[in-house]
């Protein structure tokens, strides 16, 4: 991602059934908050979109994995 201006992230798990909402923060909190960290130090000025669920937890992760300001790090939801 080196010199990125847009990272976004879609990396993780899906959710499985019988998995509760803890179980899939649990499986996928390591693998976006690595997959934020990383990227960061190659594109530091990079904004962020997270496609992650939970999504709204996957997005506050990566901001607090980061240290970057709520407007470079954007949650995405579907609404029928």
């Amino acid at each position: 991602t080196k010199h990125s201006d847009i990272i976004i992230i879609t990396a993780g798990l899906p959710r499985k059934p019988g998995m509760s909402r803890d179980d899939l923060l649990s499986a996928n909190a390591e693998i976006v908050g690595k997959a934020a960290t990383e990227t960061l130090k190659y594109s530091p000025d990079a904004f962020y979109i997270v496609l992650t669920n939970p999504l709204d937890t996957m997005a506050y992760l990566t901001l607090k994995k980061t240290g970057l300001r709520k407007i470079r790090a954007l949650a995405l939801t579907h609404r029928p």
